[in-house]
């Protein structure tokens, strides 16, 4: 969970600026967290993608961010979803081929699923599988990991409160002088 606070010298701003307009206070700080979390989530993607070899997109679709109003000061970012398939990883081939097939779920290269994992057709569906005994059917589709996993790493959500604290101020900043004008 992320916790962002307000800079001591622009408290100050703020309370010489009620006596003037008290109501545009809530207004500038529901803003503020609004782009602020826009600014995080972005920033959270692209960490999680210097880590992971996944698509952008794979990642965002799972988010779902609640945005803050004058009457609410609250903002969150949720991330939920179930395992993420393998062939939104990077694979060694796409194609069926006698080649033992490799993958990269995190940088740093390839490295081989085993001998039992393959490339096939599933449901007008291209992915990796593997054989789940000594029959040729049945099969199962072979999963990475999930967003909520890859984006909530430690590294990451450590990183993500110091990027977001520094947004928060800069974009407070901004706004309140903007509206001071």
């Amino acid at each position: 969970m992320l916790v962002v606070e307000l800079d001591e010298r622009v408290l100050g701003d703020i309370t010489s600026f009620l006596g003037r307009a008290p109501k545009k206070v809530p207004v500038i700080i529901s803003r503020t967290l609004n782009r602020t979390l826009d600014m995080t989530k972005a920033e959270q993607v692209r960490r999680a993608r210097d880590i992971y070899e996944v698509k952008a997109g794979k990642l965002r679709e799972n988010y779902r961010v609640k945005k803050s109003n004058p009457g609410s000061l609250y903002g969150e970012i949720v991330s939920s979803g179930s395992q993420i398939a393998l062939e939104h990883f990077r694979l060694s081939s796409r194609r069926r081929s006698k080649v033992p097939l490799k993958v990269a779920v995190k940088k740093g290269g390839l490295k081989p699923l085993g001998r039992r994992a393959f490339i096939a057709y599933q449901d007008g569906h291209g992915g990796a599988f593997a054989r789940q005994g000594s029959k040729r059917i049945p099969i199962r589709r072979l999963y990475g990991l999930s967003a909520p996993q890859m984006l909530g790493e430690e590294g990451i959500l450590e990183h993500l409160i110091g990027y977001s604290q520094e947004k928060f101020n800069e974009r407070f900043q901004h706004e309140f002088e903007r509206e001071m004008k």
